[in-house]
């Protein structure tokens, strides 16, 4: 990678908000069921089938940024 990209200040910007949107969203990923656990009761399967749909959303997200 031509690392010279970086010196346009809209490629700097947007490259480092596609990587806090990433983190803050894998983040939420790991972070909604232990919440949801140690906070609200949750069992272990119940966590997980709350979270399920932000997992199946980053699948098929995912599958779209390859075509």
């Amino acid at each position: 990678m031509d690392l010279s990209l970086f010196k346009s200040r809209s490629f700097s910007l947007g490259a480092v908000a596609l990587c806090l949107g990433y983190g803050v969203f894998f983040a939420n990923v790991v972070l909604m069921p232990l919440w949801l656990q140690s906070f609200l009761g949750y069992t272990a399967t119940w966590a997980g089938l709350v979270s399920a749909p932000s997992g199946v959303t980053a699948v098929l997200t995912s599958l779209m940024s390859d075509a």
